[in-house]
């Protein structure tokens, strides 16, 4: 008899071939944002203005108008040995507040970006960090807006918010085959630290984001599933010699959002960089 959690063969199959397609994607897009190699030599096709409109038009349509959301989930990250769960409240182009539960312990961590600044806790360790965004972003090559549409499965380009037919005129777009869109903002609004791109399908869903540092050393990939109004993103962060490997699994976004309370340090906290945060797990 089949064991409780087992999967059958055509399972096996149909996860392989999920995984060995979201690699093959994530290769293109990891060649086709490395600025020495020509796009030409991939294979992959550059839209025309009029086809990047059409395109941006597809994707931006499923897109909702908000304010204000909390959305609800799970963090399954390789050097834990629970996965918290997770609320997340935003704010539009103000706040993004995550806070980390365990069972029995409470709050775990908390991240706060608001403005310039980001805050991110350890409560665990009793470690916090506070810098500025631009800090954050040798890290991981997005702004505050910029992860509030990652956070949402939405393409965002540099700090002129998500993708429309209005800033599609900031980014090539090119036809993965026949079935996706290699999407990646110019060289003028790429941070300085990496270059970074998108991977969307033709129903407009977002399939992967990827950023390349400019030395190759840092790399951040995020690769989307979706389940009815939930979305799956795996993450993989890479910084040098330390790697991150998580799975964040998200409710659909409520509209009915409550605010969260914002950290207060107290003399038991001790303060570090960003690095030294990262350290601490």
């Amino acid at each position: 008899p089949r064991q409780p959690g087992a999967q059958t063969e055509s399972e096996n199959k149909d996860s392989y071939r999920t995984i060995e397609m979201k690699t093959i994607h994530i290769i293109l897009l990891w060649l086709l944002i490395l600025p020495a190699l020509s796009i030409h030599a991939q294979g992959n096709r550059m839209l025309s203005n009029a086809e990047k409109k059409a395109v941006a038009t597809t994707i931006s349509a499923t897109y909702s108008p908000w304010d204000e959301v909390e959305i609800s989930g799970k963090l399954h990250l390789d050097r834990l040995p629970i996965s918290p769960s997770v609320k997340i409240y935003m704010k539009a182009d103000q706040s993004v507040l995550i806070s980390l539960r365990a069972p029995f312990i409470g709050e775990a961590g908390r991240i706060e970006i608001e403005g310039d600044s980001v805050t991110a806790v350890n409560r665990m360790k009793k470690v916090y960090a506070k810098e500025s965004i631009a800090e954050l972003t040798r890290f991981f090559p997005v702004g505050l807006s910029d992860l509030q549409a990652l956070l949402l499965g939405r393409v965002a380009i540099g700090s002129t918010g998500q993708l429309s037919a209005t800033n599609v005129k900031l980014t090539d777009i090119y036809a993965d085959g026949d079935t996706d869109w290699l999407v990646v903002p110019v060289p003028q609004v790429q941070p300085e630290a990496m270059d970074y791109g998108y991977l969307v399908d033709q129903a407009g869903k977002l399939l992967a984001f990827m950023g390349v540092g400019s030395d190759s050393d840092n790399t951040a990939t995020m690769l989307y599933s979706y389940q009815k109004s939930d979305i799956q993103i795996d993450l993989d962060l890479n910084m040098g010699e330390k790697n991150i490997v998580a799975e964040l699994d998200l409710d659909k976004p409520k509209t009915n959002a409550k605010p969260l309370d914002r950290f207060k340090p107290s003399s038991k906290f001790k303060r570090t960089d960003i690095r030294g945060f990262l350290k601490s797990f």
